[in-house]
């Protein structure tokens, strides 16, 4: 089996959790919330629907959200599987 990613909220839990989980794990923090719902579309309600579809559309909580964003995808690239807790 290849290595896995755990996903967590709150860095603080990450050392803790890979020292429980051991070398098949590696676990990163979102750091809280990295995303927003955009303020745009019809009434500014940040999404659209289609049919029976509900659309939302977010953007990146700056230039922090931007960064965790971009290393979690990092991280995702080098594991067979991917789980989040918050």
């Amino acid at each position: 089996m290849g290595k896995r990613l755990l996903i967590v909220e709150s860095p603080g839990k990450t050392r803790k959790l890979s020292q429980i989980l051991g070398s098949e794990w590696i676990v990163k923090a979102s750091m809280g919330h990295v995303r927003e719902l955009a303020s745009d579309g019809i009434d500014s309600l940040n999404f659209d629907l289609e049919g029976n579809s509900v659309h939302c559309r977010y953007v990146m909580r700056g230039d922090r959200g931007k960064e965790t964003i971009q290393q979690l995808q990092s991280a995702v690239k080098q594991v067979e599987t991917v789980d989040s807790r918050y």
